[in-house]
């Protein structure tokens, strides 16, 4: 994929698609809406330098359109999981955002 093989689509979800975009690039078409991803540190399905790069495209995408404030990402010290610390952060963002 453009952000690298560890974060592609598969090609058996739509054919050839990664061949012309990513995650970053998918996630982009929601801009402006507000989106919020978070990535564990130790997440062996994305690692970090490719989540990295992902952040950095959608981060230069909101920017663009002066919604960078409606587009957080973090990176947090756990696994491919979603803990009731990252269900609270969620469910924060929506409320600040889907109110």
């Amino acid at each position: 994929g453009l952000v690298g093989s560890e974060m592609c689509i598969r090609d058996s979800c739509i054919p050839s698609l990664r061949q012309y975009l990513d995650y970053p690039h998918i996630a982009s078409i929601a801009c402006p809406k507000p989106m919020f991803f978070i990535n564990g540190l130790n997440d062996k399905l994305f690692p970090v330098p490719g989540v990295k790069k992902a952040y950095a495209i959608m981060h230069d995408v909101w920017n663009s359109q002066k919604a960078g404030d409606k587009l957080v990402t973090e990176l947090r010290d756990i696994t491919h999981s979603c803990g009731i610390e990252e269900q609270k952060s969620v469910l924060d963002f929506m409320n600040k955002f889907l109110k």
